[in-house]
Order: structure tokens, then sequence, then C-alpha cells
């Protein structure tokens, strides 16, 4: 979501994955494309873009959007009855008694009031509580089934056409490679930090950090930006400081007393909305905070933060400043914010993890209550080194106690950039340390998992290629922590590095374990076709190991990465390599996911390369997508493409007929010969006057005969 330039609302359609049973299979759909399912949960990040989807698709439906706090909170009334309900922020709603079912419960209980109607739920990635939340709303799910719905980041695309909205912004992909230079690229990636990184930039030098943008973009938004009002105000400038201090107050306790907002005036006030005259802080210019940017309406005469994060940046911000200026005790705040467990409640993990942040005296006890949302929810960059240690030491704590404790945390790619923010120079030597670790126990393997992530993520740090390398050739670790690695390995050594290449040949050659061909996917799907040349590349290609692994990186690469990364004057040669491969490596293409491949290779090549080619070429060519019986094997949007071509084309078409037949003169069968060669027009419509081409070509077959 952005604010175009002509103050509009500009949104982009949005995708999201659905990871199937097998855990490697998922697919991505836009979120329209769930539209008839009963139920379902869209998880994402904090400012991933839940609420703007939600909002988008009940309108595109006809259907209700109701805040989760609202609808667990009020009796639903009969507008609700017939309607697919989009029940948004299940993670905003503050516990019960510390049990964080109690939410969840309330609005079960109104679902089944209703009659079990369709419905949507929103959460955070890291508040939801999986299997067990997934179980409860089977039981008022329309069918008895639910699933859930990861948002996904940002592509490159979409990030393109919110910039172009954007005010300021003349040159879309010079502000993205400016990002990536900056090592902020995955920021981009999530409509919220995008936003505030626009708004932080203006202009001026480049963050560094995400605290970084979440300050300057704070302050650019705390500006009265419209240049009547400034005249306006002329008589009463306010400084900036002394609004966000403003702000932060009326943040931190929105947050912590987990209203939703306030009003203007007394009238106007509610339950979910305190009136800011009724707050004991009258020294700060609470009124004219709630008129900036930094909030946004609810309504007639209310006021809500305009995020969520801001709100947990700027309350842990004042918060801080009070703590460690003003004697406020940091043991008062912290029992505020944690649960029965002793953790931290799940609607205030952002405040805590802001908090961590701005807060020395108070990030060792953070740290403890909540290692993951620190990491998550905050910004642990700038953090000295024995601080990001002390996060790594807890999350092995909590790994021996539940192994999967941390990596099941940051699912979503829109974490990459909050866990790789522990992985900076200051680090080096301990890092290497895990890397280097002979422990394979099961927690030091899930911590493992985790610290590469970071690794992939982070700065990049040449000198730990040794020791990630070592583990991909390992076949004593996990699969998915040498898939980690693999992953870290690449991002810290540059693609045409011989290392790459090496490894690649020799699992291959079999000298490494790769029993489901991921860490080969991987490889070839970042050395292709660079460092690994079209000429090269089939020598790579063999059958599957493990039928049943859906989704995995090398047959991903064959299905999608090679046909689109092959350049247009590689097509030639590799549809040339694949006319003769065919026979030999029959089984192989006739598989699925490489017949996706030969498909799209070849409506390539006879949309760029058709014309050109020699009629003997084109003939081998179609050969292609034909199986062991010369029947044509391609998915039928290939087939169409290819008879689209030939539609334009008659002369091509009847070269292709005519080369065959030259092929038959002689055969003890020139019917089924012939039929054979016509299989290679994949169906496609004769030309109108073709009846007449045949009966000059036997005509003329017969003049020669004599």
């Amino acid at each position: 979501m952005a604010l175009s330039k002509t103050g509009k609302t500009f949104l982009v359609r949005r995708t999201c994955t659905h990871k199937l049973v097998n855990a490697e299979g998922q697919e991505s759909l836009p979120l329209e494309s769930y539209r008839d399912m009963p139920a379902y949960v869209l998880l994402g990040d904090p400012g991933a873009g839940k609420t703007a989807s939600f909002k988008r698709e009940a309108e595109d439906s006809g259907g209700k959007y109701i805040r989760a706090r609202d609808f667990a909170t009020f009796e639903p009334g009969t507008e609700y009855q017939g309607s697919t309900l989009f029940i948004d922020g299940l993670d905003e709603m503050r516990t019960d008694g510390g049990d964080g079912r109690t939410p969840l419960d309330h609005i079960r209980k109104h679902l089944e009031r209703l009659g079990r109607p369709q419905f949507r739920l929103s959460c955070r990635e890291a508040d939801w509580l999986g299997a067990s939340d997934s179980e409860a709303l089977k039981h008022v799910s329309p069918n008895g089934e639910i699933i859930a719905l990861h948002l996904d980041p940002l592509s490159n695309t979409d990030i393109a056409k919110i910039l172009k909205h954007k005010s300021g912004i003349s040159n879309p992909e010079a502000f993205m490679h400016q990002a990536q230079e900056h090592g902020l690229d995955e920021l981009l990636r999530n409509p919220q930090t995008l936003n505030l990184l626009v708004e932080a930039v203006g202009g001026e030098a480049w963050p560094q950090s995400r605290t970084e943008i979440y300050a300057m973009a704070c302050g650019k938004l705390v500006s009265e930006k419209n240049p009547e009002h400034r005249q306006a105000k002329r008589e009463k400038v306010l400084p900036a400081e002394s609004l966000l201090d403003a702000a932060g107050y009326l943040c931190a306790i929105q947050l912590l007393s987990g209203i939703a907002g306030y009003s203007l005036d007394e009238g106007s006030s509610d339950v979910q909305h305190y009136c800011w005259k009724d707050l004991k802080e009258h020294g700060l210019p609470l009124l004219a905070a709630l008129k900036t940017n930094l909030f946004q309406s609810d309504g007639e005469e209310l006021r809500i933060p305009a995020h969520r994060s801001v709100a947990e940046f700027l309350g842990a911000r004042y918060l801080t400043a009070h703590i460690e200026s003003d004697g406020l005790p940091f043991g008062r705040v912290l029992a505020l914010m944690t649960g029965e467990d002793g953790g931290i409640v799940a609607d205030l993990r952002g405040l805590g993890a802001w908090l961590a942040v701005h807060c020395r005296s108070g990030r060792h006890v953070l740290i403890e209550r909540d290692p993951v949302g620190v990491v998550l929810y905050g910004d642990v960059r700038n953090f000295p080194a024995q601080d990001k240690l002390h996060v790594i030491e807890t999350w092995k704590r909590e790994a021996q106690r539940y192994p999967w404790f941390v990596s099941e945390r940051w699912s979503s790619s829109s974490s990459n950039a909050a866990i790789g923010a522990l992985c900076t120079k200051d680090m080096e030597a301990a890092l290497r340390e895990i890397l280097t670790s002979p422990s394979r126990e099961e927690a030091e393997q899930a911590l493992l998992d985790s610290v590469l992530d970071a690794i992939c993520y982070g700065e990049r740090m040449p000198s730990l290629a040794d020791a990630l390398e070592i583990i991909v050739r390992d076949g004593s670790y996990w699969p998915t922590v040498r898939k980690s690695a693999i992953a870290a390995l690449l991002h810290v050594v540059p693609g045409d590095h011989p290392r790459l290449l090496k490894l690649a040949q020799d699992i291959r050659a079999g000298l490494v374990e790769d029993g489901e061909d991921d860490l080969l996917g991987m490889l070839l799907s970042d050395l292709y076709p660079g460092t690994i040349s079209a000429s090269e590349i089939f020598s790579y290609l063999h059958p599957e190991k493990s039928e049943h692994h859906v989704g995995g990186s090398y047959s991903m690469f064959w299905s999608y990465g090679l046909p689109k990364a092959t350049e247009k004057d590689d097509l030639p040669l590799l549809l040339d390599k694949l006319a003769e491969i065919r026979p030999a490596l029959r089984n192989i293409l006739e598989d699925y996911r490489t017949n996706r491949m030969a498909g799209e290779l070849l409506v390539r090549g006879l949309e760029e390369h058709g014309d050109s080619i020699t009629e003997e070429r084109l003939y081998l060519w179609l050969g292609i997508g034909l199986d062991e019986y010369y029947d044509p094997r391609l998915d039928r949007e290939y087939t169409e493409r290819i008879s689209a071509w030939f539609a334009e084309r008659s002369e091509r078409y009847k070269a292709v007929i005519e080369h065959g037949a030259s092929l038959c003169t002689g055969h003890e069968n020139p019917w089924y010969c012939m039929n054979r060669c016509v299989e290679r027009l994949y169906a496609s419509t004769a030309p109108a006057d073709v009846g007449m081409w045949y009966l000059e070509k036997a005509a003329a077959e017969q003049h020669a005969r004599r």
C-alpha cells in the first residue's frame, strides 16, 4: 500500500503461499484465488499488508471487514449473517488472564452463534499458534477445515509499481539499487518498511538500519506538509521533538492499555477510544500530536496510530526516556507487558522488541523473556556483540527445550532483514565457533539452522566460506541444515567463485551426498547461465532421486528457473541439444516437471527464432514435445501457442509437412510415417489453401516420376 502522487491510496494485487502437507510442496496464488474457500487464516509479518489486503478483498468479494477486537468484544448483529467475514488482527488483542487462546475462543463463540459463516482471520506470523489454533478453528469452519495462507513479500515488480506512485521517487529502479547497495533491499519487500524507507530517505543520506529508518521516517511524518496549515500555525510552531514525545506517550498508553486510540473530544469517546483530555500528562502537546501524520482517522473525531509498528517504536522511545532519566522503574513497565507464563504477551511483543533497542538497562531481561520477538519486531543490528551473543545463547536454551522454537518463527521471507541484522562483522568469530561445533545433537542443529539463516541475510563475510562448505559437504547434518548452509554460502561468495562450480561438479559425480537433489538445484539456480553455460547445463540433468519431493529446488530449476534464465541467443543451442538427447533421456523429459521446461523453451524458440531457422532445424525442434510413440505430450498452454504461431505462418506449416514427406520416402509404411510427421504440428489449424497445395505437390511428384 502507498499514498500515490495524487493523494489516493495505491494497492498492488498480493499473492500468498499455501504450504502443502508435505512441507516441501507449496503454491503461490493471488489472494482472490481463495475466494471460494470456506475458511482460511492469513499470516504475515508486521506491516506486510494484511489489513490492506483484507479490506480490499472484503470490498471486492462483497464480504464484511471487522477488527478481531471488535468482533470478539461486541455481540455480532444480523448484518454479519450470510456474509463472508474478514476478521482482522487476532494478534492485536490483549490476552485474558495470560492465556493466548482466550481471544480466539471469543471469536469462535461468535462464529458459532452466526451459524458458522465463511470467514477469514489475519494474524502476525510469529503470534499464530499453528496446529493448536488451526484445530480450534476447524470446529467453527463451515466444512470443518481451515488452511493457513502466508502473505508473500512484495516482488520486484510490485515494488517498482508502488515506487512509481510515490511522490519524490522519479527513478524506482535507482531507488531499488540504492537500497540494495545499503543492504536494505529486504525492507523493500514489506509495504510498511518500504513506505518508511521512502519517508526516511527524502533526498537525505540513506539510513543504515531499521532503527534509523523509523527515526527518520517519524521525523518526516510529524512535520506539517500542507503549506496552508504551516502558515496557520506560524505563531505556534512546535518543536518536532516535543511532538514525538507526545506521540510516544499516546502510543505507550494505547499499547499498554489495549485500547484502539483516542477521541478528539469528550462526545466521541468510547471504550476503545479515550479522550486525550482525560490523560494526566498535560505538559505535552497531545492534541497537536494526534493531528500529525503519525496518527490517522478511525471515524469521526477518532484517531489511531498510523501503523502499529510505528506506535511500538515511539511508545518504546518514550518509556525508555522515563526509565533512564526520570526514574520510572523498568520492573513496573515489564509487569504490564508480561503474561502468566512469564513471557511477553502477544500484542506487546513489538513494544518489548523496540524497548530492547532503546533501553539498554532492560535489554538483557527482554532478550530472556522473548528472544525471537526481540529480533523479529525490533532491530538488533546495533546491539553490542555481547548482546547479540546473548540472543543466540537464549535461542540455544530454548532449542534444548523445543528444537524448533526459533526457526519456525521466521518462515516468511519478509523476516529476512530482521534476522540478518544479527550477522555483522563483530560477530564473525562467534559465528565461526557455532559453524565448526562438532555436535550433531538435535538442539544444536536447530540452532545452527537459525544461525545459517542469519548469515544468509546478514553482512557478507567471505571468511566463513570454508566452514559453510564443510557443512554442505557433510551428510551427517540434517538436510535442512545443509540447504541453509548452501544458501549462506551463495550469499557470502560471488556467484562465479570456483568453489561453487567444483561443489556442483562433485554433487553431479556423486562425491557429495544430495538425497533429494536440493543442494544441486540451489547451485544450478545460482550458477546458470553465468558460470555453467547453456552448452553444459544438460550434463546436470538426471532422474530425480525422490518422486514425491514436489516443489524441490532441483525440479523447480528445470521447470521454471532454466526457461526463465535462458537468454535469447542461447535458445537455439538448448533446443538443438534437447532434440539430440531426447531419445537417450526420454524418461526424464517426459516427467511433467521437465516436460514444462521443454514446452517453455520450444515456444520461446519458435517465437524468437522460428522465422530464421532452416526447415530441418524447425522439424527437429518440434519433435521435442513428442513421446516415444510420437504423440504430443506438451501441456495445452504450449500447444495453443504453437498453433497460434503456425496460424500466422502458412508457409512454415507446409515446410514441416514437406520436410517430413522427404524423410518418409522409401519408408515401408509411408502413411504411418507421415502421420508421425503431422503430429509435430500439435493439431495446428491447416492453412485454407492446404488442399490445393497437396494436389499441386502430388501432381509435381507424378510428373517427376514420368
